[in-house]
This record gives C-alpha cells, structure tokens and sequence, in this order.
C-alpha cells in the first residue's frame, strides 16, 4: 500500500535532512537492557563475536521479537528477515524485506513468528501470524537508482497484522531522541549465520560522532537476517526499551540501522494499530 506524505511529513523531513547530526558531550550514555539475560553483504562481526543465543524466547522482550518470512515473486523463493512488535498488531522491519528492487514488486505472503526458537513448528511458541498490510516509505521506491545505498536512508517498513498479537507479547517503544548522543544499543534478532530461526543478541557502543540525522552507524556484530532487528536503548528513568533506529545493512567498516527521526516516527504513527 502507497501512501503519499503529508505536508508536514516533508516540511520534516527537509528538515532531518539540513539538520547537523545530534550530540551530547561527556560521558557515554549507559543505556544497555539489564535484563537482556536470558528473560545483503558478507558476515560483519567485528573482532571476536559476542553474539549470544537467546534460549527463553517467551520472555519480554524477546516475546515481541519475531521472525519475519516473505516470498519472492519472481522465484518463489523465501527470504527471512528480523521484525518487532510495537503495538498489538503494528510490527516494525525494513523496507528491503518487504518491497524487491530485483523484482520491481513487492514480496508476498509475509509471516511474522514471534520469539521464534529453532526451525519447527514446535519452536514457535506463540504461533504464526498472517499480514493484512504492508507498507514502506515511498522514497525507497522512487529513490532507487540502481544500487542500494541509494534508497537505504528510506530503508524502513511496516507490516500490520490480521490479529491482535501484541497485547498478549507485549511491544516495545520507539522515539525520536533529537538529542541522541553516545549510547549502549542493544540489538535482536535472527542472523542467518546461525541455526536456522534461532534468536540471538548483541550490544555495543554508539557514538556520537557515528549518528547522523538520519541514520547511525556501530559495531554490533550482524549478519543478513539480522536486517529488521529494532536497535533500542534501555531508558533507565522509564525502566523502557525504546527502539531509536532499525538496522538495515552491514558493510567492512560498520553496520548501519535507519533512525527513528521525527519525521520517520511521524509516519509510523500515521499507521499505527
């Protein structure tokens, strides 16, 4: 489903776009999840890899966090990406994962498994949930030029789901921070590198220097699969996770999430349910 900007969603985004990127002097905001316990291009993992499995995947947060299945229209194939809950049906990923440059069409036939534990239908504890909606930005469509990097600043989608999902699974939060600086993001999802429909963490450091208006840049190690996981920070005075960018692609040098920016968070509420 298109849906064209409003006014004030492209007087925002002129904005982000003029905008310097944002930061705050001193000390790295600590903002990993305390309880994150148990509760595209080649590999990228920096140094050793300190990704580690998620075994009780029915626990929140790892509950609103899915795994997230499409079909290509041109092969048949599946493909599998990482999504979140952030609302009861509203589930957040990246654009790419719904919407083909190769195919010039969309994917079909998504399906979301929340806390997704291995690659059985006794793995999903929670079931399997069909779609009703899909959406992406438009500038990913229109924006292509024949390579990714010229629609990744546009790399987000969202998938609205027949059922009330979230209500049961919780979901998590999502914000633009405009005075977004150093802090520890926390990162979920399903890395393709890994037994299939396993769940695995990470965190690292984001730093001010590496966060754009819109987008950020970090070392967390992913793998594609991981495209879609929410990266969020852990808000220490609301006892929060709040999701600040969606990571979408990997590279030698660092991994990128697109960032919740004001005008991004606008969009997402204008579909929001």
């Amino acid at each position: 489903i298109k849906i064209e900007p409003s006014e004030a969603l492209r007087e925002l985004i002129i904005q982000q776009l003029n905008a310097p990127a944002d930061g705050i002097d001193g000390a790295p905001r600590k903002t990993e999840d305390p309880d994150l316990g148990e509760g595209e291009a080649g590999r990228q993992v920096f140094g050793a890899d300190d990704r580690e499995q998620v075994k009780n995947t029915k626990t929140y947060p790892f509950s609103a966090i899915g795994y997230l299945e499409a079909k290509s229209p041109k092969t048949g194939s599946f493909g599998s990406c990482s999504a979140t809950l952030i609302g009861p049906r509203t589930v957040l990923t990246a654009a790419h994962c719904l919407y083909s440059h190769e195919d010039k069409d969309w994917l079909s036939d998504y399906l979301f498994v929340p806390g997704l534990n291995g690659s059985t239908a006794d793995d999903a504890p929670f079931g399997a949930f069909g779609f009703e909606s899909a959406y992406v930005l438009q500038g990913f469509i229109d924006n292509y030029q024949g390579y990714y990097g010229s629609v990744l600043l546009w790399d987000l989608g969202i998938v609205t789901l027949k059922q009330d999902v979230g209500t049961n699974l919780g979901w998590l939060g999502y914000a633009n921070y405009e005075d977004l600086g150093d802090f520890t993001a926390n990162l979920v999802g399903y890395p393709g590198d890994k037994p299939m429909g396993t769940m695995w963490k990470a965190n690292c450091e984001v730093h001010a220097e590496n966060i754009a208006p819109e987008y950020f840049q970090y070392d967390c190690d992913t793998f594609p699969g991981s495209s879609g996981s929410s990266v969020y920070a852990y808000d220490n005075k609301a006892k929060q996770r709040i999701i600040t960018g969606v990571n979408v692609a990997e590279s030698p040098d660092a991994n990128t999430a697109v960032r919740l920016n004001a005008a991004n968070v606008q969009w997402i509420n204008s579909l929001y349910k």
